[in-house]
């Protein structure tokens, strides 16, 4: 069974039907969907990394909740956002929790949970909109926050970061991270490590 998503890009609206375990990062070069696979063994944990603009460091996080929030997928279930910056309220948002609030360490401890349960068929999102923020959190939220990193995705937790390239970031928590994503703009470079062969492709409009 697909789901399908409306995709403006230029002036051209065209409706692509997707896999429902497939999560949307923008257009391709080859003008196809540009899809990660939510139960895929290898992705597990997205990072995004920008110049010093902070709109090219949360553009794709924007986008890719703006997908979840439209998605018909009955896999992609929900997100939560760690975050002191401004967020829209839109379908399928749970919260969006301060670095400065304490419930910020309840929900990092209530998704930890999930690692404990069996796995999950449907997927719900952490979205960390700059981890420059993360010095704000205890220790106990780090460490929650580390077995996220490493094990969520495999219990149905996926987590998306962003950071400016060059802010000061605990070096163990970029390395957590499985997946890698140099933000210019619209342009977008998906890479697996720093060392690898890039990705590109576009962020575009969704309807």
């Amino acid at each position: 069974m697909s789901n399908a998503i409306k995709i403006r890009d230029t002036v051209y609206v065209k409706k692509y039907p997707l896999p429902e375990d497939a999560l949307l990062l923008g257009m391709a070069d080859d003008d196809l969907p540009m899809l990660l696979g939510v139960n895929s063994e290898t992705v597990k944990s997205i990072l995004v990394c920008g110049e010093n603009d902070n709109d090219d460091r949360i553009k794709l996080l924007r986008y890719v909740a703006n997908f979840i929030s439209l998605t018909n997928s009955p896999i992609i279930n929900d997100f939560s956002v760690l975050s002191n910056g401004e967020w829209t309220h839109t379908k399928k948002m749970n919260a969006v929790f301060s670095f400065d609030d304490t419930a910020s360490n309840d929900l990092l401890l209530y998704l930890t949970g999930w690692i404990h349960n069996r796995k999950h068929e449907k997927k719900t999102f952490l979205f960390i909109d700059d981890l420059s923020q993360l010095k704000k959190l205890t220790q106990e939220s780090m460490e929650y926050l580390l077995r996220l990193l490493r094990y969520g995705a495999t219990s149905g937790v996926w987590v998306i970061g962003s950071m400016n390239i060059n802010d000061d970031v605990p070096k163990y928590i970029v390395d957590a991270f499985k997946t890698f994503v140099y933000s210019i703009g619209n342009e977008q470079y998906l890479m697996k490590d720093w060392n690898d062969d890039m990705i590109r492709f576009r962020i575009t409009d969704l309807e």
